[in-house]
């Protein structure tokens, strides 16, 4: 697959589903996105590989989309047309916003996973630290050690 087919097998999956101005924000962010890892050295194949089925990221984008600006898609006959709530929230410009959309609309259960593989990583990441930097403390603690005892510094 490349650019191009990407691209417009995601408009497709969007269109009708997403409001328009949804669809180019989200066009524009993965064409930027393609060009930036390619910038970077990788392959336009590697790329779409790493992303994945763009009709499964215009699944994500579509309820993303419905619940951070409450509308309700709905299609009658082979009308298709949006009802907007009276609370709307802006679209999530960065992917970060658009995570964070979908974690406030995780159950409870869901929230609770997340954190709890949050503790973990950040555990894992602190002890792949102390790992390094322990050693290295304990050579400038020796050092710093000798020198007071070859200069004759009280140790206490």
């Amino acid at each position: 697959m490349d650019r191009e087919s990407f691209i417009t097998e995601l408009r497709m999956a969007l269109s009708g589903k997403v409001n328009p101005a949804v669809i180019e924000e989200n066009i524009s962010y993965y064409n930027e996105y393609i060009t930036g890892q390619v910038r970077m050295g990788q392959t336009e194949e590697e790329v779409l590989d790493a992303l994945g089925n763009p009709r499964l990221i215009a699944k994500s984008i579509i309820e993303a989309t419905k619940h951070a600006e409450g509308t309700d898609y709905y299609q009658e006959g082979d009308t298709e047309s949006y009802q907007d709530s009276q609370d709307t929230e802006p679209v999530p410009a960065t992917l970060w916003q658009k995570l964070a959309v979908v974690y406030r609309n995780l159950p409870a259960w869901g929230k609770t996973t997340v954190r709890t593989l949050g503790v973990v990583v950040g555990a894992v990441v602190l002890f792949q630290l102390a790992k390094v930097l322990v050693p290295i403390l304990l050579v400038v603690y020796l050092f710093w050690f000798l020198r007071r005892l070859f200069r004759g510094d009280d140790l206490y």
